[in-house]
């Protein structure tokens, strides 16, 4: 994965969280 995909996991899981 490339951070840029990282980074769209990243606020999808906080959404998730929240």
């Amino acid at each position: 994965m490339n951070s840029f995909e990282l980074y769209l996991l990243d606020w999808n899981t906080q959404l998730l969280i929240l």
